[in-house]
């Protein structure tokens, strides 16, 4: 192993007027072991914001099979991590929305593009909700594409308002 540098963000408070501000310091990493300590922290970092976050977020590989998904996904279906990751992505969307679903997304993922829809998926008790969906694709550490990571918003609020909305002013 060669030594490798690293540059990591540092916050800190600037004495001088008290705001936090964000610097960058350069680490020279000399063993596997402190390259996997710094790997495996920026990992539960992620995890950390991911599972935090009251909202979907997921990560699929090249093709487009889901390696990651976050705590409000699991809530959502009430499955486990390892069934979750099992099922495709669209496994609970409603019938009227999957041909369209499926058409944007596969011309996004040919072209590789970023994607935003909306469409209604089955939760856990099996009610359809309403989900905005956006995903881009990602790449790895060479620059090549990875697969997608996207994160879906319920919408349900809004899409029955706004019906609402459109029926009172039809009468």
């Amino acid at each position: 192993f060669q030594q490798t540098i690293v540059w990591r963000d540092v916050y800190e408070k600037n004495p001088t007027t008290g705001a936090v501000e964000r610097f960058q310091r350069r680490e020279v990493i000399g063993s596997v072991h402190q390259m996997r300590q710094i790997e495996a922290d920026s990992e539960r970092r992620f995890r950390d914001l991911a599972d935090g976050a009251p909202f979907v977020i997921y990560m699929t590989d090249d093709h487009f099979r889901t390696v990651f998904v976050n705590k409000a996904m699991l809530a959502f279906t009430q499955r486990t991590f390892d069934e979750q990751l099992a099922v495709p992505l669209g496994v609970n969307r409603h019938p009227d929305d999957a041909d369209d679903l499926r058409e944007i997304s596969r011309q996004a993922i040919g072209k590789r593009e970023r994607f935003t829809t909306e469409q209604r998926y089955r939760n856990a008790e099996g009610v359809y909700r309403w989900l905005m969906t956006d995903a881009h694709p990602r790449q790895d550490h060479d620059g090549n594409y990875a697969g997608y990571i996207g994160y879906s918003i319920d919408i349900t609020e809004r899409r029955n308002a706004e019906e609402a909305l459109r029926q009172s002013e039809a009468r």
